[in-house]
C-alpha cells in the first residue's frame, strides 16, 4: 500500500493545504462545541466532523497499490528514420516495380511495409530525414496513417536539397526515445533505420551531434532491437532528379548532375557508416539491393515479443487507487450529518415559532385565534377598554377550559388558577376581578406577581 496524490495538479503541498485548513475549521468549532455548558450532543457533532474530515484527507491522499500487467503487442513502440535525400533516388534497387530500374526509395517502401506488417498492434513514428531532420508522423497505432505516409514517400525535390548526413536524424531520434523511455518505460522500443549512409553535408550533422551531447552509442540502452538497412550496390547509379509538381517520365528521366558539370552524378551506399551506427546502437546491419542475395524480410521483423520483456521491467508510475472503503465511510458520515442538521432544524422551528401561528386541533392554543382545550371554538382577543383599541389582550389556554377573548367583570375562569404569563400584559376591564374569577391564583403581567384580593380592588391598584 502506499499514497499517490489524486490532485495531480497540485500533488502533497495541495493535500496538506487542504488538511490544515480543515483542521482549523474543526479547532474553531471545537471551541463552542466542546465547552462545558455545551449541548451533550454537541460532542458527537464535533467527532463526527472530525471523522469526516480524516477520511475527506486520506482519500485524496490517493491510498494505492502498484500494478503489474502483461504487456501486449501495444507496447511495442517502433521507430523508424527514413533517409529521402536524393542520394535515394539512385537507381541501383532491383526489385523495383521496372524489374532493374527501381529506385532506393522502392527498396524502403517495400520494407517499412513489411515492417507495419509484421507489428500490426504496435504503435509507430517516422522521422524524415533530408536536408533536415523531422518528426512527421508522432508515435500512433494508426495503421493507415502509416500506409498513408508509405504510399506518398518521395524523394526531397533537388532544388532544394543542400546536404545530409544521418546525424542530422540524431538529434531528434535520441529526443523521442529518452522521452518515451521516461514516461512509458515498460515500453519496448525498436529502431529501424533506412538509409544508404551516404554524407553529402561535409560534416556539418555530426558537428551538431556532437555539440548537443548525443551519439549513437547512447541510444543503445533504450532500444530493444531493430535494425539498420542500408540501400544500393557497391557499384553506385545515377540519381533521379525530383521537383514538386513535376511528373517524371520513366522513359527519359531526368538525372541529378555534378556541380558545375552536365554529367550526371553517381551515388554510392556508404556501407561502412553505416555498420558503424549499427555497432553503436547494438542492432543487426543489413545490406539491401533488391536481388536474390537479399535477406527476407522477417530476419529483422521476427521479434520475440516475451523475450523482450523477460528483463523484468514492469509498468512503473501505474497505480490501482484504493478508495471505496473510505468513500463509502464518506457516504454513512454525510447521512448521518445530514440527518443531524434535520432534526436540529425541526427542534429549532418548534421553539421559535411565533405568535398567532395555529396548533393542531386538539393541541393548546398559543396565541389569540387558537383553540383553547376543552372549550368549543375560538378563543379571540379584544381590545382593553380604554386603549382606543390599539391593545390586544393576549389570551392563552387555561387546564381545564380557556380564557375568553375579554375577561368580564364577575365572570369566572375555568379550571382555576391562571397560569403564569397565560394573560401578559392584559387590562382588566372594569377596575375590579372579583374574587372568584382567579380562586388563589396570580395575574402576571403587572410588574411581577401580584396577590389577587377581594371582589372591590380599583383599577390599577393593588391586586
Amino acid at each position: 500500500m502506499s499514497f499517490e496524490p489524486m490532485l495531480n495538479a497540485g500533488g502533497w503541498p495541495l493535500v496538506l493545504l487542504i488538511a490544515v485548513a480543515l483542521a482549523g475549521v474543526l479547532a474553531w468549532s471545537g471551541y463552542w462545541l466542546l465547552r462545558a455548558d455545551a449541548d451533550p450532543g454537541s460532542k458527537w457533532t464535533w467527532g463526527r466532523r472530525v471523522a469526516l474530515a480524516i477520511v475527506t484527507v486520506l482519500i485524496l491522499s490517493g491510498p494505492s497499490v502498484p500494478v503489474t500487467e502483461t504487456r501486449p503487442m501495444s507496447n511495442i513502440e517502433i521507430y523508424l528514420v527514413v533517409d529521402r535525400t536524393g542520394s535515394m533516388a539512385a537507381e541501383d534497387w532491383a526489385g523495383g516495380p521496372n524489374n532493374g530500374g527501381g529506385t532506393r526509395l522502392d527498396g524502403v517502401r517495400q520494407d517499412l511495409t513489411a515492417i507495419r506488417d509484421a507489428f500490426p498492434a504496435a504503435r509507430f513514428s517516422i522521422i524524415a530525414l533530408d536536408s533536415a531532420a523531422a518528426r512527421e508522423l508522432p508515435l500512433t497505432a494508426d495503421t493507415d496513417a502509416v500506409t498513408s505516409w508509405i504510399n506518398s514517400l518521395q524523394q526531397e525535390p533537388t532544388a532544394k536539397s543542400s546536404g545530409s548526413s544521418l546525424e542530422r536524424a540524431l538529434p531528434q531520434l535520441t529526443q523521442d526515445l529518452k522521452s518515451s523511455s521516461e514516461n512509458t518505460p515498460e515500453a519496448a522500443r525498436l529502431v529501424y533505420i533506412l538509409s544508404d549512409g551516404e554524407a553529402t553535408d561535409d560534416g556539418v550533422g555530426a558537428s551538431e551531434a556532437k555539440a548537443a551531447g548525443v551519439s549513437w552509442s547512447q541510444l543503445s540502452a533504450v532500444i530493444d532491437g531493430g535494425a539498420v538497412l542500408g540501400y544500393g550496390t557497391s557499384e553506385g547509379a545515377q540519381m533521379r532528379e525530383f521537383e514538386v509538381g513535376q511528373t517524371p517520365d520513366p522513359d527519359e528521366p531526368k538525372y541529378i548532375t555534378e556541380p558545375g558539370t552536365s554529367q550526371p552524378a553517381v551515388s554510392v551506399p556508404d556501407t561502412k557508416e553505416l555498420q558503424t551506427v549499427a555497432s553503436d546502437m547494438g542492432l543487426p546491419y543489413f545490406q539491401r539491393t533488391g536481388g536474390s542475395d537479399d535477406v527476407p524480410t522477417k530476419d529483422f521483423t521476427d521479434v520475440n515479443v516475451q523475450e523482450v520483456f523477460s528483463d523484468g521491467r514492469e509498468r512503473s508510475n501505474r497505480y490501482t487507487y484504493f478508495t471505496w472503503p473510505l468513500g463509502l465511510a464518506a457516504a454513512l458520515l454525510l447521512i448521518w450529518e445530514l440527518a443531524a442538521l434535520v432534526r436540529a432544524d425541526r427542534a429549532a422551528a418548534h421553539v421559535t415559532r411565533p405568535a398567532g401561528d395555529a396548533d393542531p386541533p386538539g393541541g393548546a392554543a398559543g396565541a389569540p385565534g387558537g383553540s383553547a382545550p376543552g372549550v368549543a371554538g375560538a378563543v379571540g382577543a379584544a381590545a382593553a377598554p380604554g386603549s382606543g383599541g390599539s391593545m390586544p389582550i393576549p389570551v392563552a389556554a387555561v387546564p381545564g377550559g380557556g380564557v375568553p377573548g375579554a375577561v368580564v367583570p364577575g365572570a369566572a375562569v375555568p379550571g382555576g388558577v391562571v397560569p403564569r404569563g397565560a394573560v401578559p400584559g392584559a387590562v382588566v376591564p372594569g377596575g375590579a376581578v372579583p374574587g372568584g374569577a382567579v380562586p388563589g391564583g396570580a395575574v402576571p403581567g403587572y410588574g411581577g406577581s401580584r396577590g389577587v384580593p377581594g371582589s372591590g380592588a380599583p383599577m390599577g391598584g393593588v391586586r
